[in-house]
């Protein structure tokens, strides 16, 4: 999986910054590693040089075969928006994986699958 961080120039973060950020994300979707290609950080200020900390963090998460899923984050901080866009991103992909292997006719209440012995 590969991670990348892109900045604004409102929001430039030094080189041990930026890596701290990328291994944050890759400790958190590291569960999905295995169908995940590419996700692709941008972080950028929506209040512009002079008026009050807004900024922004969009996630895009690209699964294997499949079409890119993005999430968006605002916050005050650098650590809130990206956390904030890390946690959604999380349970996108827990929703959309489920959705994925649930198999139609499943197992219900009234009628459980046969056990194989």
């Amino acid at each position: 999986m590969l991670i990348m961080m892109t900045t604004d120039t409102a929001t430039r973060q030094s080189a041990p910054e930026q890596q701290g950020w990328e291994d944050e994300l890759r400790a958190g979707l590291d569960r999905f590693a295995h169908e995940l290609t590419r996700v692709v950080a941008h972080l950028s200020s929506e209040s512009g040089p002079t008026g009050p900390a807004a900024l922004r963090c969009v996630l895009e998460a690209v699964p294997a075969g499949r079409s890119p899923l993005v999430v968006t984050e605002d916050a005050s901080t650098v650590e809130g928006s990206v956390r904030g866009a890390l946690h959604q991103l999380v349970r996108l992909l827990t929703s959309h994986d489920g959705k994925l292997r649930d198999d139609k006719g499943g197992e219900t209440v009234r009628h459980p699958r046969p056990t194989t012995a």
